[in-house]
């Protein structure tokens, strides 16, 4: 938690934010599979939810900011903050989360190697990866290849809705299977 105020209050001064969002809350997984999304700003609430679930820190953090850029954007006066894909919104708040992140790595060098000797949140680098592909082709509904093997939007929401019903140590040997694997097991999970 250290972290996050520390990045919070870093990101707040890099934007030249005028206030914080009321509210910044962090959800579980449940939360990315029923929206479909790492994080949203609310604007008619003032509100950024970040999802932390089982994702690596530094990802987390990069969401954080991407949502604090909208809230930027709103400060800016942005009437309309279209989310959509390709917006020049959604694009902005991309491109300035990821100097963001840069420019944090500068001032504290070590983020990767302190989260990765501490692991807090979970799984290896290479499952949350692969469950963020699985998640955006649930959101999208646009095939991609993972593990050399296509999934489509159907199969991918079925193993999001799967995965989150799983315990940490079912979730971590669900995740290593290949998605044909999972893709059978998961039908087996919801026809029994």
């Amino acid at each position: 938690m250290k972290l996050v105020k520390e990045f919070v209050k870093f990101t707040a001064k890099e934007l030249g934010l005028k206030s914080l969002p009321k509210s910044i809350k962090f959800e579980g997984d449940e939360y990315a599979a029923e929206h479909l999304t790492f994080g949203t700003y609310q604007p008619s609430i003032d509100e950024v939810v970040v999802v932390k679930g089982s994702r690596h820190p530094v990802d987390v953090l990069r969401t954080l900011a991407h949502e604090l850029v909208h809230h930027k954007q709103r400060e800016d006066g942005d009437k309309v903050l279209n989310g959509n894909t390709g917006s020049d919104i959604e694009n902005e708040a991309n491109a300035v989360a990821g100097i963001l992140m840069r420019k944090f790595r500068e001032v504290h060098p070590s983020i990767f190697t302190e989260i990765f000797n501490v692991g807090p949140w979970g799984f290896h680098t290479n499952m949350e990866s692969k469950m963020e592909q699985i998640l955006t082709v649930a959101k999208t509904g646009i095939p991609q290849k993972i593990d050399e093997q296509y999934i489509d939007g159907y199969n991918a929401k079925l193993l999001v809705t799967v995965m989150h019903k799983l315990s940490p140590e079912n979730k971590q040997k669900f995740v290593n299977e290949s998605i044909d694997k999972m893709i059978a097991v998961a039908y087996k999970m919801v026809t029994h």
